[in-house]
């Protein structure tokens, strides 16, 4: 590069301008520091009773590297569907055979890595725990009254029978009405990880709405994950039905009343109504008000 004094030119070593590398640094530095100012210039004033408070607001402490945790103490066995202890109910077990014919190959992964037996299995053979084929004469299990059966129950009392495998924090599942309106909320806005205590149990949430129709396989797969994830493993895992009711006229957080009315018009089959917990439109406008859309 050269620069002009007066009528003489003298080329500029490159370490005297600082370099490419530099200005290149100076440049980026440069654009950064512009696009914070222009984001808080232009930030709609609306916005700004938020962001700005939150940015004013002390950093919480950083949460630490993760550690490997203890393995938990043995499992105690808990009771099932039909009364008995999973690990006494043969009915309750899942069925497979061993067959001299050749075993798909995985796409990745590996069987023998992972432990896994080359086992084949029929529809029965999977689900027939959980009502498959149970209107068949040869149905080779005990059948059991479906919409008598409380999973709720199930999942609290296997927690009883595990409870001294877990941390104090941890707590039995109710399906109680937990959410409110952001301004009658008694929780604090902004929370941080540090002010939780270790439970080393798990919600496994699975969402629907109110009036979905609940195909056969539905009901099978439910009350295998109930099953499988929850009652055979005392009780690490929660399942919780989280029922969206429907429309922008839907407050079910007005009054205990209209609670009960839409979950008794939310056609949650009778046994899984007491893991359901429900949650409308009218929530997410209270807590989220600048999204605008809900579906």
């Amino acid at each position: 590069m050269y620069i002009t004094v007066g009528r003489h030119q003298w080329h500029a070593p490159r370490r005297l301008l600082g370099g490419g590398r530099t200005r290149s640094l100076a440049l980026v530095l440069s654009l950064s520091v512009l696009s914070v100012l222009v984001f808080f210039v232009l930030l709609p004033s609306e916005w700004q009773d938020v962001v700005l408070p939150l940015h004013r607001q002390p950093a919480p402490r950083r949460m630490p590297v993760a550690q490997p945790l203890p393995p938990l103490p043995d499992r105690v066995p808990c009771y099932g569907p039909r009364r008995r202890l999973l690990s006494e109910s043969p009915d309750d077990e899942l069925r497979s055979a061993h067959l001299d014919i050749p075993y798909p190959v995985p796409f990745i992964g590996s069987y023998d890595e992972l432990g896994l037996e080359r086992t084949w299995m029929t529809p029965e053979d999977r689900y027939g725990p959980y009502g498959y084929g149970e209107e068949d004469d040869d149905y080779g299990r005990e059948r059991v009254s479906w919409d008598a059966v409380n999973w709720a129950r199930l999942q609290n009392s296997c927690f009883d029978r595990n409870e001294a495998r877990f941390p104090a924090a941890a707590r039995w599942f109710t399906n109680e009405p937990r959410f409110a309106l952001r301004g009658d909320s008694r929780l604090p806005l902004v929370r941080t990880w540090d002010e939780f205590n270790a439970t080393r149990r798990t919600a496994i949430v699975v969402r629907t709405y109110n009036g979905y129709r609940y195909k056969p396989e539905d009901m099978h797969n439910l009350r295998a994950l109930v099953t499988e994830a929850s009652l055979r493993t005392g009780g690490e895992y929660a399942v919780v039905l989280l029922v969206n009711i429907r429309g922008p006229e839907s407050n079910v957080t007005r009054s205990r009343e209209a609670y009960d009315e839409a979950f008794r018009k939310a056609d949650i089959p009778p046994e899984f109504r007491s893991i359901a917990i429900l949650w409308d439109e009218s929530l997410l406008r209270s807590w989220y008000p600048k999204v605008e859309e809900y579906r």
